[in-house]
């Protein structure tokens, strides 16, 4: 829209400059009726292009009307994408606390699992220290039915000798006895041997008072005493003999009896070490029996748990199961989402364009209105301008830097020219005349490319009677700012 009035202005001015060209080429009477003549069609022509002004105009409220009618289907589609998007947003925040919940359960699960597990291990451990344990009490039961083995013989040997000494023993009683009785036999034999000398020496002494005639019966006498002698001294060598023998034998039968009381007391204690033994062994048999019902109630215990963990395993499988679905149900609702979020971006980028398009036509059609009437205050003035012209010459014409000035003998002063904006300063330009006052008219047409999307216009800033100052602007659909801008300008007044 703003490119067809940059357009007509830029005819006005061609227009205007054409005419003041014409005027200081020639300063006759002929070059300004064919100015007029000029004018004339170009009044006519800028009449043409405010009636495609208006077409135009027309056009934009019908596309106003068409962009309202889409921006308001947009907004409706819009609404309903975004009420799918909070279903859609509701059904997932229900999954997700599904989601939650059964992976609560499935921690819970492998919770369990684990501290089975653990119970497992430390059963295990158990089995294996109780195992080490009971082996180890298998070889102290072995070890000491070894050592019973061995006391057993042992006090078979002890009973054995005791016999052997007892019986060796009883033999040396009885012969001590024999030997005993031969004692009192020798020593009867010795009393009655003491006897007889005692009656011999008696006979003798009775005999040697009768020595003469007893001679021969005391030697006979003294003969027997020689005889009771050397028995009684045999006697007496046999006797110590045997008392000799006899305390032979009591020694031996001390010896003996110490030698039966050592292997009777090693018998008592081979009973109390043995006895101990057995109890021993008997305490390490229940050890070994409590030992091997603990390890049974341990590895039932580790079955059951086996079990439950295989249970919990299962459980856990579908638990997961159950998860993988419902991340995958997740997944797809998340895609939905993003889908129904890419279409509600789009549709509110095109909203936005939409609304951009709005706003422009919107914020263009009162500028075409304001054009339009500017566009007819020019037709008027320049239909003014052709009747003075036609009444009117040239007073006085000159040359600026890129344009020119005329002034008409009836006072009116038209000037123009072409010059750039900065993008922040105001640019000032200085007239080579002034005007009567600040009424004068002040025309500028940007130069910028017919196929921007992007209007460049330049704005008035201060006017005095021989100055004025302008900054150059733009305007998109996005934005408003100052901007260098390239320019022709046309100043009307008197």
């Amino acid at each position: 829209m703003k490119k067809f009035l940059n357009i007509f202005v830029c005819l006005i001015f061609v227009c205007v400059l054409a005419l003041t060209g014409i005027l200081l080429g020639r300063n006759s009477e002929n070059h300004a009726q064919s100015s007029i003549e000029y004018l004339q069609e170009q009044v006519e022509e800028l009449t043409d292009n405010v009636k495609k002004l208006n077409s135009h105009l027309s056009e934009s409220e019908e596309k106003l009307e068409e962009s309202q009618t889409k921006l308001a289907q947009a907004e409706a589609e819009n609404e309903e994408k975004n009420k799918a998007l909070d279903t859609l947003c509701n059904e997932l925040e229900l999954k997700n606390t599904l989601l939650k919940e059964q992976e609560q359960e499935l921690e819970v699960l492998q919770n369990s699992v684990t501290t089975l597990t653990g119970e497992n291990e430390n059963l295990k451990n158990e089995n294996q220290t109780l195992a080490t344990e009971l082996d180890q009490a298998k070889i102290d039961i072995e070890n000491n039915k070894t050592q019973i083995s061995d006391l057993q013989q042992s006090n078979e040997t002890l009973i054995a000798e005791n016999d052997s000494l007892s019986a060796e023993m009883e033999e040396l009683k009885d012969e001590l006895a024999q030997s005993q009785a031969t004692v009192s036999e020798l020593q009867l034999e010795v009393d009655n041997l003491q006897t007889e000398r005692q009656e011999i020496l008696a006979e003798l002494e009775a005999l040697k008072t009768d020595v003469e005639s007893n001679s021969s019966r005391i030697e006979l006498l003294e003969d027997r005493l020689t005889e009771i002698e050397t028995a009684l001294e045999t006697c007496q060598t046999s006797l110590e003999e045997l008392e000799e023998y006899i305390d032979s034998l009591s020694q031996d039968i001390s010896k003996i009896e110490e030698k039966l009381s050592v292997i009777e007391t090693s018998i008592a204690n081979n009973q109390a070490e043995l006895s101990q033994l057995q109890t021993l062994v008997n305490e390490l048999t229940e050890t070994v029996t409590g030992y091997e019902n603990r390890v049974s109630a341990n590895e039932k215990a580790i079955a059951g748990n086996t079990a439950a963990i295989k249970q919990f395993q299962s459980l856990i499988d579908d638990k997961t199961s159950e998860i993988n679905v419902l991340w995958d149900e997740i997944y797809s609702l998340d895609k939905r989402c993003d889908d129904l979020r890419l279409e509600i971006s789009d549709l509110a980028f095109e909203i936005r364009l939409v609304n951009s398009d709005v706003e422009y036509l919107l914020s263009e059609i009162p500028f075409i209105y304001e054009e339009i009437d500017t566009i007819n205050a020019q037709i008027e003035s320049l239909k003014t301008t052709v009747e003075l012209l036609q009444t009117q010459t040239v007073k006085d014409w000159g040359i600026i830097t890129n344009g020119g000035y005329v002034i008409f003998g009836f006072g009116l002063k038209v000037i123009w020219g072409s010059d750039k904006t900065t993008e922040k300063n105001a640019l000032y330009i200085t007239l080579p005349f002034s005007f009567t006052n600040t009424n004068y008219g002040l025309f500028f047409t940007p130069r910028t490319n017919l196929t921007s999307n992007t209007v460049w216009g330049v704005r008035q800033y201060t006017k005095t009677v021989n100055q004025f100052s302008v900054y150059g602007t733009y305007k998109s659909s996005s934005q408003n700012a100052y901007s260098a801008v390239e320019f022709d300008w046309l100043a009307i007044g008197y």
